[in-house]
């Protein structure tokens, strides 16, 4: 199962349609809808890097959903990134989090000692895979939160130059941190709303609208795949360790060709060549 957290309503209520025999669970003030789309619960999360954290320890505690997807809008920091095109984040951090008056790195999460959380590099590949499917322009790289609606350009700059971020936004990095210490994958995935030089749409409105409908493309594209490459690893399991092996060497052979000819070799690779774990204690921004 998968969750998904959206900072958008209008994203939310797209996905909500989608689902299939839908259950409605209310838990801390957040209304969890889980229903069939791929295996996947869909969330609404509050504004806010606390309500996030909340909605993502329940989904883990109560759904135990195997990997997080955080969607929505995000002000660009990029000159790469323009409105309407999309921040991946390989990295998170939290750009209001600061204990440097104690001697620590800006940035530093106390408890986990560290400045960046990994994203899942597996997840992250899913979303740059599905957006050039798609033909969305991506930015893969740091994207930093904060308990602020940062519009200040001098406050841009200055998380851009220092934590190297692509993006920057309310909730990514909070549940980027729920995630790491419930050793649970996730992505943060985001719409640019403003670019770096401050550019705004002229209808927010109109832009959140095709975020959001942005945003659905996506998240479905990669749980299409991960559907497909469960499938694939469920029938190379069953191949390996079920009954199969009790046919002769031929037939088995035949299966697993079969096997690699409909599913591709990547299927094959990711089962038996498992990603390395994340580096989770990458290097800390440059102090000031």
């Amino acid at each position: 199962m998968i969750g998904i957290i959206g900072a958008m309503k209008v994203e939310l209520e797209a996905l909500k349609a989608r689902l299939q025999d839908v259950t409605v669970t209310r838990i801390s003030g957040v209304d969890f809808y889980s229903g069939k789309l791929h295996g996947t619960d869909v969330a609404v999360s509050g504004v806010g890097k606390v309500f996030s954290a909340v909605c993502a320890q329940t989904m883990v505690l109560k759904f135990g959903v195997k990997a997080i997807i955080n969607t929505g809008v995000a002000g660009g920091l990029s000159p790469n990134l323009k409105l309407g095109e999309v921040a991946i984040a390989s990295q998170v951090c939290q750009h209001d989090m600061d204990t440097s008056g104690v001697g620590d790195p800006k940035g530093l999460i106390s408890g986990i000692n560290k400045v960046f959380i990994d994203a899942d590099p597996l997840w992250v590949a899913k979303a740059e895979k599905a957006a050039q499917k798609l033909g969305i322009h991506t930015e893969t790289g740091v994207i930093a939160s904060g308990d602020q609606f940062v519009c200040d350009t001098d406050r841009k700059a200055w998380i851009r130059d220092f934590f190297r971020a692509e993006a920057v936004e309310m909730e990514g990095a909070a549940i980027g941190q729920v995630c790491f210490v419930n050793e649970i994958p996730f992505v943060v995935i985001r719409s640019i709303s403003d670019d770096a030089s401050g550019h705004a749409p002229v209808s927010y409105e109109s832009f959140l609208k095709e975020a959001a409908q942005r945003a659905v493309a996506l998240t479905e594209e990669m749980l299409k795949e991960a559907w497909e490459h469960s499938k694939a690893e469920g029938f190379f399991l069953e191949l390996v360790e079920g009954a199969n092996f009790a046919k002769s060497p031929f037939c088995i052979l035949d299966e697993f060709f079969r096997f690699l000819l409909l599913n591709g070799f990547q299927a094959f690779r990711n089962f038996f060549f498992k990603t390395e774990e994340s580096n989770w204690d990458k290097t800390s921004p440059k102090s000031t």
